[in-house]
C-alpha cells in the first residue's frame, strides 16, 4: 500500500506524501471498506510520525453518498435511474424494497458485464431474460454484488435457492 502511494505521488520519499495523495488513493478503492480503513490508519501513522500534517477525518455517521456511489458503480445510468424511480414509488415495506432494489441493481451489473449495450428494462428480450435466468441459476454468492464484506465462508460457493428468488420475480 505504501508503494502504491509512493508511485502515485511520483516520488520515493515518505516525506513527500500528502494527505491529498492518501485521500486520492482511498477514493480509488471506494468499494473496499477494508482498504479504505487501511488508508485511514496509514494516514494516522503518517500524521503521528510528522510526515503528514492533516489529521484524517473520522466519519461520525454513515457516509450515504459514498455507499450510494459504490453501490451503483458499474451499472448503466439509465438502469440506475429506473431502479431509483421504482424505489421511490413502490409500496413495498422498507425491508422488501431494499432487497428488491439490491436485486434490480445486481441485474444491472450483470447486464453491464454481459450486454453493455442494454441499458434499460424495455430493451430486454425473451432471449435476454432466459439468459439472465440461467445466469442467476449458476451465480455464486459474490457474483454481481457491490461489496463482499461479511460474506466470509460463503465466498466462492453457489448461491442458495432462497437468495435467487428475488432476482427472478417480475
Amino acid at each position: 500500500m505504501v508503494a502504491e502511494l509512493l508511485l502515485m505521488n511520483g516520488r520515493p520519499e515518505l516525506e513527500s506524501l500528502t494527505a491529498e495523495v492518501v485521500k486520492e488513493a482511498r477514493n480509488r478503492w471506494c468499494d473496499s471498506v477494508a482498504r479504505s480503513a487501511l488508508y485511514f490508519q496509514l494516514t494516522r501513522v503518517l500524521t503521528a510520525s510528522g510526515l503528514v500534517v492533516d489529521e484524517p477525518k473520522v466519519r461520525d455517521t454513515v457516509d450515504r453518498e459514498f455507499i450510494h456511489a459504490a453501490g451503483i458503480a458499474n451499472i448503466a445510468s439509465e438502469w440506475v435511474a429506473m431502479a431509483e424511480q421504482w424505489d421511490a414509488t413502490t409500496t413495498l415495506t422498507v425491508r422488501s424494497r431494499r432487497q428488491f432494489r439490491s436485486m434490480i441493481l445486481k441485474a444491472g451489473r450483470w447486464m453491464k458485464d454481459r450486454h453493455p449495450e442494454t441499458t434499460r428494462a424495455d430493451q430486454w428480450t425473451r432471449e435476454l431474460a432466459a439468459e439472465y435466468v440461467g445466469a442467476v441459476d449458476r451465480m455464486r454468492v459474490e457474483d454481481y454484488v457491490w461489496k463482499t464484506a461479511g460474506l466470509g465462508a460463503k465466498l466462492g460457493k453457489p448461491s442458495a435457492p432462497a437468495p435467487k428468488r428475488p432476482c427472478l420475480v417480475r
